[in-house]
């Protein structure tokens, strides 16, 4: 994750950005050394690619931000803070998709 994919708007942008996502999340449920956390993670490929197609604007800076701690905590080799910090990020990402869509949504509707 320490190769920053570029920011913007691009379907260019969001397909690195996306890969790299996906990469890690794959790569720290093999290194969790859980099988079926890691063929949940990898079941969850096409959930995930369409919650990123759906996620704010502007949500890759701080997406990469809280894999960073993850991935510190990880090397550091502190189980439970790389537990918290995914915790915390996931808890996040869902806010992040619940807040957009809200939005979404309230843009899409027709007014009376």
């Amino acid at each position: 994750m320490r190769r920053h994919p570029d920011t913007g708007n691009s379907y260019a942008v969001y397909r690195r950005f996306a890969l790299l996502d996906q990469e890690f999340h794959d790569t720290l449920a093999r290194a969790a050394g859980r099988p079926l956390l890691a063929d949940a993670v990898h079941r969850l490929h096409a959930h995930l690619h369409l919650f990123r197609l759906t996620s704010a604007p502007g949500a890759v800076g701080t997406t990469i931000d809280e894999h960073e701690r993850i991935l510190d905590a990880v090397v550091r080799r502190n189980p439970e803070r790389a537990a918290e910090t995914m915790a915390g990020h996931l808890r996040s990402s869902r806010v992040r998709h619940r807040t957009d869509t809200a939005s979404q949504e309230t843009t899409a509707r027709p007014r009376a």
